[in-house]
C-alpha cells in the first residue's frame, strides 16, 4: 500500500502511501498507468496493496477507479465517474465486472442489482421477450405486465421463456384470437364451416370458408379436406 519513487530512503516512514486509483505491492517505486493503474471491474482507495473487485450486484468500466460507492441502487442519484455503478435492469453484474451484462432473449430482469444470469428470469406465459436486455416490471396493483415485452401475436401461443411472438403457432385444426395465449390449451378447436392452418387467428390470418362441395366439421385443417359424398 505504499511506494518510494525516489532513491536513497532511510526509512519506512519515508515511503509515500499509494494514490487511490492504483495499487502498490511491496516494494513498489514509482508507480506506472500501465502496470499500477486500477483496472475496470475494480476500485482502488488510497494505500491500497491489490485491486479490489466491485461487489457482485454493481460494475465499473473506468480504469483507474477508487471508489465502491453503489448509493442504495439508486440509480438518480450522482454517481462519480470512479465509482462501482450498480447494475441496472435487464442486466446482471457478478463480482469484478466491467460492464453490465445483458439478459439474454427469452429472458428479463426488472430488478436492479442482479448478480449473476439466474436474476434473468424466464419471460412470462402469454408474452415474448425476444430483445436482449429487457427489463419489463410488474404493476404493483394488478401485476399486470407493462411495457418492454412483446404480447404474443395472434394465431400462436406464448409459454414461460419464449423468445419471439411467432415461435409457436396454433397447430392445423387450431385457432387462436388471443395476443396473450399461454400454452397449447389456449387454441382452442376451428369452429365448424371454415378451416383453420396452422398459425391460424387475427385479423390477417382468419379461418377459411369451407369449400363449395364439401363440408367442414369442427377442426377443420382444410377446407376441401372433407368432400360430400
Amino acid at each position: 500500500g505504499t511506494m518510494m519513487p525516489n532513491r536513497g530512503a532511510g526509512s519506512q516512514e519515508d515511503c509515500l502511501g499509494c494514490p487511490e486509483g492504483y495499487f502498490c505491492g511491496s516494494g513498489t517505486g514509482q508507480i506506472s498507468t500501465t502496470l499500477h493503474r486500477c483496472k475496470a471491474g475494480h476500485y482502488c482507495p488510497a494505500n491500497t496493496t491489490l485491486f479490489v473487485p466491485c461487489p457482485a450486484g454493481s460494475y465499473t468500466g473506468f480504469i483507474g477507479g477508487s471508489n465502491p460507492a453503489q448509493h442504495g441502487g439508486d440509480p438518480t442519484l450522482y454517481v462519480e465517474a470512479t465509482a462501482c455503478h450498480p447494475c441496472p435492469r435487464g442486466h446482471f453484474c457478478p463480482e469484478g465486472a466491467p460492464e453490465a451484462y445483458p439478459c439474454p432473449i427469452s429472458t428479463f430482469n426488472p430488478n436492479m442489482n442482479g448478480t449473476a444470469i439466474e436474476d434473468c428470469l424466464p419471460c412470462p406465459a402469454g408474452r415474448a421477450c425476444p430483445e436482449i436486455s429487457l427489463s419489463t416490471q410488474l404493476s404493483p396493483q394488478d401485476s399486470t405486465l407493462l411495457s418492454a415485452t412483446f404480447t404474443c401475436s395472434e394465431g400462436h401461443y406464448c409459454p414461460p421463456g419464449t423468445a419471439y411472438p411467432t415461435d409457436n403457432p396454433c397447430p392445423a385444426g387450431t385457432l387462436s384470437h388471443s395476443t396473450e395465449a399461454a400454452s397449447l390449451a389456449d387454441c382452442p378447436p376451428c369452429p365448424a364451416g371454415v378451416a383453420c392452418a396452422v398459425g391460424t387467428g387475427g385479423r390477417y390470418n382468419p379461418p377459411v370458408p369451407c369449400s363449395a362441395g364439401h363440408y367442414c366439421p369442427a377442426g377443420t385443417t382444410y377446407p376441401t379436406e372433407y368432400p360430400c359424398p
